[in-house]
């Protein structure tokens, strides 16, 4: 319920742990990924600019250090690009 109006979430069951279906949905969406993202017109460009806003680089008491994606996997899939 939001403002008095009901809002129904068609996803919700992809929350649901229990559901056996969903590593199975799981699994699918990890094969469709690749081909998905890989058809995107200009998709290397775009990564590359994403790099270029993730590449920081910080001064702290240990020294100059540079993050860039590579370091940041734990945190954001390449594939996500």
């Amino acid at each position: 319920m939001l403002h008095g109006v009901s809002i129904t979430d068609p996803y919700r069951w992809l929350e649901d742990q229990e559901f056996t279906a969903n590593p199975k949905v799981a699994r699918r969406a990890s094969r469709l990924r690749p081909s998905y993202l890989n058809a995107i017109p200009g998709r290397e460009r775009i990564r590359k600019r994403i790099e270029e806003f993730l590449a920081v680089e910080t001064i702290s008491f240990l020294g100059k250090r540079r993050t860039d994606i590579s370091s940041l996997s734990g945190q954001l899939e390449k594939n996500a690009f």
